[in-house]
């Protein structure tokens, strides 16, 4: 029978018990920088919708300039604007002035979609931290704490089998 073996299998849970700390801590500090990134793309979505209106809106203002500007244009030519090729001119204009105001909205709600969804993708990664790290089950620990707990009672009754049977 060795008598440092003994004291070895306790230097080894103590080893085990600081790498679990280290593991725990550094789950955490993830869990953290998700969240962080996570309320980031959140706020880059707004941002991005923001931005698409205020570009939709001025593409409109663009619409209205350009509608007066050929309004302004067949007066000068004594055309009245109200009517046949000027009003479909101007109604032809109106309409393309809308689709680009459209798309440029429409581009950015696609915009924003994808920072959501990577909102929604670090907000899950995170709370599978939370549930494996910190909540507690039925026992009153965490998933990762009990597994820890088992493996080095384990390892604890591996090595005191192995002293009281002779082992190294």
């Amino acid at each position: 029978m060795n008598p440092l073996g003994g004291l070895s299998a306790i230097f080894e849970m103590f080893a085990a018990t600081q790498a679990e700390t280290a593991r725990k801590e550094a789950a955490l500090t993830n869990m953290v920088e998700l969240d962080r990134s996570a309320g980031l793309e959140a706020k880059n979505a707004v941002a991005v919708r923001q931005r698409g209106s205020a570009a939709a809106g001025r593409k409109r203002m663009e619409g209205s300039a350009i509608a007066g500007q050929q309004r302004m244009a067949y007066a000068m030519g004594n055309v009245a604007s109200g009517s046949g090729t000027a009003a479909q001119t101007q109604a032809s204009s109106a309409v393309w002035n809308e689709l680009d105001a459209t798309t440029l909205r429409n581009n950015a709600v696609r915009e924003a979609f994808g920072h959501e969804e990577s909102a929604r993708r670090y907000a899950t990664a995170s709370k599978k931290i939370l549930d494996r790290e910190l909540a507690p089950d039925r026992a009153g620990m965490s998933p990762a704490d009990a597994e820890f707990s088992f493996e080095l009672g384990s390892s604890a009754l591996m090595s005191a089998a192995s002293f009281g049977m002779g082992g190294k």
